[in-house]
């Protein structure tokens, strides 16, 4: 059974001076993103992570946020870092029905 990766981790880390950016994993199955929101800090990636037998195409067309990864083959992951807090509305051009919503906050 395979069971889905949530959130891999959230938040920044600080060693000394230096902070790090985290990633999070936000896994596609069955035609939808496993989560319906997410909750980041600026900097954070997301990395989106096809787990179906077809492709994707995850985009936003949110002000200031927006971005297209363009097709994405089974298994494949890519991520995006978002840089602009605010509300990013999260689409997929193939499944229409696959929304996200990710909060991006300071």
């Amino acid at each position: 059974m395979r069971k889905a990766i949530a959130l891999l981790t959230m938040g920044l880390i600080t060693v000394g001076s230096t902070v790090w950016a985290c990633s999070i994993v936000v896994e596609q199955r069955n035609r939808s993103f496993l989560q319906k929101e997410i909750s980041i800090k600026i900097g954070d990636k997301v990395i989106f992570v096809n787990s179906d037998d077809y492709g994707h195409n995850v985009y936003s067309e949110t002000d200031g946020s927006s971005f297209d990864i363009g097709l994405q083959e089974p298994g494949e992951r890519l991520s995006v870092v978002f840089d602009t807090p605010g509300t990013v509305e999260v689409k997929c051009r193939i499944h229409p029905r696959m929304q996200l919503t990710v909060e991006v906050v300071e």
